[in-house]
Parts: structure tokens; sequence; C-alpha cells
């Protein structure tokens, strides 16, 4: 056991089965290696990636679509107002250049005197009520202004007469029509202002007036003293 040929064979063993072990070890190394699943880094990062921008895009979408919806809304309801608004205004317009301010008076000299009613072309009516009315004169036509006329003054003593002669119409050319005047009375006019009024009582009647045809932005003016004393005057619209 001790020979030198023993000693070489044994060293020849050790040397062959250590590289038998190592050999071993190495493919089970590999074997081992091999049947472990290789998680593939890149594409996963890259299928995350793009899975975060999609969802991104549809985040975006989303709130592009709301707010798109969101404008429109606004949008339509600022029409809706607008339209609303023009409305009225043309209504309050048509309003004002169609129809008189009833209603609308002043206090003066111990009367209030209030328009109720108001024809702008009182031709046929004045005709009906008199068959020896002449007709308006070319270019004109007739204004009948209906009056509820108070006594306000609160003196018994003081008992104020009227008629229709104390009232004069005025339009934008600042001429003034009277209900007398040669070119600018109507003729026997249906329940003219005529009567005397204690304080506390009332009366209406009407007043006529031959007016151009085209002009408009007209006054009744109260003018009892002939420019004696200030006038009373309350615009009306037709």
């Amino acid at each position: 056991m001790n020979s030198p040929f023993a000693r070489q064979k044994a060293i020849f063993l050790l040397i062959v089965g250590g590289a038998v072990i190592l050999a071993g070890t190495a493919v089970g190394i590999v074997t081992w290696r091999a049947v472990q699943p290789t998680p593939n880094l890149p594409a996963t990062a890259t299928a995350e990636t793009a899975n975060a921008e999609r969802e991104t895009r549809l985040q975006a979408e989303v709130a592009a679509t709301a707010a798109s919806a969101t404008a429109t809304a606004v949008s339509a309801r600022a029409t809706e107002v607008a339209l609303k608004a023009t409305e009225a205004a043309l209504s309050a317009a048509a309003g004002a250049s169609t129809g008189p301010v009833l209603g609308q008076g002043e206090t003066w000299d111990g009367l209030k005197i209030e328009i109720i009613d108001l024809k702008a072309d009182a031709w046929p009516l004045i005709q009906a009520h008199n068959q020896f009315n002449d007709p308006p004169l070319p270019g004109r036509r007739m204004m009948l202004v209906t009056l509820r006329i108070t006594n306000v003054s609160g003196d018994p003593q003081t008992p104020i007469k009227l008629d229709e002669s104390d009232f004069k119409v005025m339009g934008s050319l600042k001429t003034p029509y009277t209900t007398y005047g040669e070119e600018t009375r109507c003729g026997v006019v249906p329940d003219a202002v005529d009567g005397t009024l204690l304080p506390g009582q009332s009366m209406s009647g009407n007043i006529c007036v031959q007016v151009p045809v085209d002009e408009t932005g007209f006054v009744l003016i109260y003018d009892r003293y002939s420019g004696d004393m200030p006038a009373v005057t309350i615009p009306f619209s037709e």
C-alpha cells in the first residue's frame, strides 16, 4: 500500500473522482438554470409602459369629452338666455312704439291729469260721431286723447272750469297743435273735455288734434292760462 505505484494510483483516482464530481455539479447547475423561468424584464417593462400610456390617453379622452359636453351645455344655456333677452327687448320696444302710456299723469295747479286712452288715427270715430266733420288735411291724421282729470286742490271755494281748449299736443317738430286751430282742430268731438270740478271730483273726456302722419314723440300740454303760468307736459307714446 505504501509503494510508489499504489500512491500514484490513489492520486489518479482522486483526481478522476474530483473531475467527475465537478462535471456533475456543472451539469446540475446548467440543468437547474435551464428549468428555471427566465424573466423577460425589458418586455414586461415595455408592456407596463404601454398600458400606462393607454390609460393616460383614455383618461385624457374622457376628460376632453366631459369638457366638451360642459362647454356645449354652457353655450346652449347662453344662447337660450340671449334669445330670451332679445325677445324681451323686442317686446318692450314694440310696446313702447305701439301703445299709449295709460295712467301716465301729472298733478299741477290743483289738478291731477291722466292719459287713459289714445287713438292715433281717430278719423273713423270722428266721422261716425258727426257727419259734418271734415276729414283730416292731406298728410295729417286725427289724434284722439282720452283724459281723466281730478280736482285735488282741497279748497271747497275753488271749483275748476275745464274745456278742451285748455289742452294741446306737441311732437318732435316742436309745433303746438291746438283743438281750435284751423289746421289742427278735428271738429265736433265725442265726449269732449268740458265741465267744472269741485274738490275731490273727477271727469273723463277727449281732446282731438290733427298732427302730421309721420311725426312722433308727442307730449300733452295743459296750459289753462295760455302761457301766463307754467304749463304741464305729459309724455306719451303711440
